[in-house]
């Protein structure tokens, strides 16, 4: 297994990677996908296997991963609806709930790292 960046500047360049990564995935499922819905609002369902291979963990004998991350984010897009139009803070807190069910990072550390993506305009503001 890879280890984890320790400062929120080597996060913010693992995840900025992990971001253009899977927007690249979204535009090219987007010119194919013509006149279907906003694909963008799917952002988030890269951010676990991204983050599993920034860790060299193999998500195929790690399957119980996607589906734990994306209850957590259901459950987040259900009490926060508004938060289905900021794709990139969706995506952040999939790429960290994935960490955080995997014991690499706890919440505390999230919570900065969330903190320090937003005041470097990586991720949108909270809502209020």
């Amino acid at each position: 297994m890879s280890k984890a960046p320790q400062t929120n500047k080597d996060w913010l360049k693992e995840i900025s990677a992990a971001l253009e990564a899977a927007w690249l995935v979204i535009k090219e499922n987007e010119e194919e996908a013509e006149g279907e819905s906003d694909l963008s609002e799917r952002l988030f369902v890269a951010a676990p296997v991204l983050a599993m291979k920034h860790r060299n963990i193999d998500f195929k004998k790690r399957n119980d991963v996607v589906p734990s991350v994306f209850t957590s984010i259901s459950a987040m897009l259900e009490d926060h609806p508004e938060l289905k139009i900021r794709s990139n803070r969706v995506f952040v807190h999939a790429y960290l709930d994935t960490h955080l069910y995997l014991k690499l990072l706890k919440k505390s550390k999230c919570e900065g790292i969330l903190d320090y993506l937003e005041t470097k305009q990586i991720i949108e503001p909270r809502m209020s």
